[in-house]
């Protein structure tokens, strides 16, 4: 995983280019969410044919973002943090030794993250502004983050999750399967390689 690490401490730190936006309509881990695309550290417009989501767009994150992010993560409604806080330390060791991270923002606002850990082969996190649900970012986020972590090498990646949540209810729509507890109240998701694409 070397050529990961290498890659990810040459682009995080650093401000995000302006790169220009591309436009994704094509539905599921389509091509137009491309690794290669994200390679270049792309933005990717959220337009989706829809007015109210135009200014949607997302981008590789950057340590910037870390206390952005620790917000996002502190005031979800599901999935919540009970008796654990994550420090900056976590985030920094997450987006730049273990794995990448993109963002959503609306207008120039983060309003949502997402996380993946080639290293541990797993998601370690999606989480979106409870004022920006029902968007499609995590819909956004999710392509992006499964189709880098596939183009790592990983045949299966993993992710846990509550039961019951809206997250679960993504997760199911997408193909992740689940495949036994992660702890006392959590469940543990799978999707592996060539997985059938989401349903409408």
């Amino acid at each position: 995983m070397g050529g990961i690490r290498d890659g990810l401490t040459r682009d995080v730190p650093h401000p995000a280019a302006p790169w220009p936006l591309r436009c994704s309509k094509t539905p599921g881990r389509s091509a137009e969410f491309s690794c290669e695309m994200l390679a270049h550290g792309e933005h990717v417009c959220g337009c989706l044919g829809r007015p109210w989501t135009a200014m949607l767009a997302y981008r590789p994150a950057q340590l910037t973002d870390i206390p952005a992010l620790m917000e996002i993560r502190g005031n979800v409604r599901e999935n919540r943090l009970v008796n654990l806080r994550l420090g900056p330390e976590a985030y920094l060791q997450a987006l730049t030794v273990e794995g990448r991270s993109w963002v959503c923002e609306d207008d120039g606002r983060v309003v949502g993250f997402v996380c993946g850990r080639p290293a541990k082969k797993d998601i370690w996190a999606l989480f979106v502004c409870p004022e920006a649900e029902g968007r499609g970012i995590g819909t956004a986020l999710m392509t992006l983050i499964e189709n880098w972590m596939f183009a790592q090498g990983l045949d299966a990646i993993t992710l846990t999750t509550a039961p019951g949540t809206r997250a679960e209810r993504l997760y199911q729509g997408r193909g992740w399967k689940a495949v036994g507890p992660s702890g006392a109240v959590e469940q543990t998701y799978r999707l592996e390689r060539g997985s059938p694409p989401p349903r409408p």
